[in-house]
C-alpha cells in the first residue's frame, strides 16, 4: 500500500436531521449484501414473470406507458424471451459481483422494459414497481465491496438509506390514496368484504377459503382493512426507527402472502 504521509481527512458530519439520515454511515459489506439481494430479486422476477404471455396481443389493446411510446404494438415472442435471458444472465452476474454496476443496470433495464410492457395493456399493473424504484439508488452506488468489509462511510450508507426511504414512500402513498379516495369508509364500509366476494368468481387465488372466511365476518374484514391501512401509513417509521424494520419486513410478507391467498396476485 502506498503511504503519502498526509493526514486522512475526516468525513464531514451531517448537519440537519435529513442529512444525518440519508448520509449516515453504513458498512461497505451491507451495501454489497443489499445490492446482491436486489439482484437476486431481479433474477427471480425476470425468470418467473409471465412476460412470454404478452406476445401476440392485438395492437388495438396496446396502450404503452410513457417510456415505451416508440412501440406500436407488443413486441414478438423472440424479443420478450431475449430480454428475459439477458436480464436473468445479468442479474446472476450482479449477484456474483461480476462487473456489478453494468450487470445490475442491464438486469434492472430488462425488468423495466418487460414490466412496462405488462403495464401497457390498458390497465396499469404495479407488480414490479416497488422493486424497480428501490433499485434506482443502487444504480449509482459504489461497487467492489466484499461482504466482510466493515468499513463505514456515508458513501456506503446513502444508497441503502435512500432505498429504505423509497420503500416507505411507496407504501405510504398506497395508504394515502385509500384515505383520499374513500376516507373512513375504506375501513368502516363494506369495501373489503365486497372485494373478497368478487374474488370468489376468479380462478386466480390458490383457494377461496381465506377470502370467504374474511368476507363472512364483517368485524374481521374491518380489522383487516384497518390493519392494512395502519401498516401502509405507518411505513414512514422505518426511515427513522431502525428497530422497526425487521417487524415491518415481517408484516409486509404477511400482507402480500394474504393478498396472494385471497386474490392470487403476486
Amino acid at each position: 500500500m502506498i503511504r503519502t504521509g498526509l493526514p486522512v481527512a475526516a468525513e464531514p458530519a451531517p448537519t440537519s436531521r435529513l442529512d444525518r439520515y440519508f448520509f449516515g454511515a453504513e458498512p461497505a459489506g451491507r451495501l454489497r449484501a443489499a445490492r446482491a439481494g436486489l439482484a437476486a430479486l431481479l433474477l427471480l422476477r425476470l425468470a418467473f414473470g409471465p412476460f412470454a404471455d404478452l406476445a401476440g396481443q392485438p395492437a388495438a389493446l396496446f396502450h404503452p406507458v410513457w417510456f415505451l411510446r416508440a412501440f406500436q404494438g407488443m413486441p414478438p415472442l423472440g424479443v420478450l424471451v431475449t430480454a428475459q435471458v439477458i436480464g436473468v444472465t445479468a442479474a446472476a452476474l450482479a449477484v456474483l459481483g461480476r462487473r456489478e454496476r453494468a450487470t445490475f443496470f442491464v438486469a434492472w433495464t430488462c425488468l423495466l422494459f418487460l414490466g412496462g410492457l405488462r403495464a401497457s395493456r390498458g390497465k396499469i399493473q404495479h407488480n414490479e414497481l416497488l422493486l424497480i424504484l428501490t433499485c434506482v439508488p443502487f444504480l449509482l452506488a459504489p461497487v467492489g465491496q466484499a461482504l466482510s468489509d466493515r468499513r463505514r462511510s456515508w458513501r456506503f450508507g446513502w444508497p441503502i438509506r435512500t432505498g429504505i426511504a423509497v420503500i416507505a414512500v411507496v407504501y405510504f402513498l398506497t395508504g394515502f390514496q385509500k384515505v383520499v379516495g374513500s376516507g373512513p369508509a375504506w375501513v368502516l364500509g363494506d369495501n373489503l368484504r365486497n372485494v373478497m366476494y368478487i374474488t370468489l368468481g376468479s380462478d386466480k387465488p390458490p383457494t377461496h377459503v381465506v377470502a370467504l372466511f374474511i368476507a363472512e365476518r364483517a368485524w374481521l374484514a374491518h380489522l383487516v382493512a384497518a390493519g392494512t391501512l395502519a401498516f401502509e401509513l405507518g411505513s414512514v417509521t422505518i426511515v427513522f426507527w431502525p428497530r422497526i424494520r425487521p417487524w415491518f419486513a415481517l408484516a409486509s410478507v404477511v400482507m402480500h402472502a394474504s393478498i396472494y391467498a385471497t386474490h392470487g396476485l403476486d
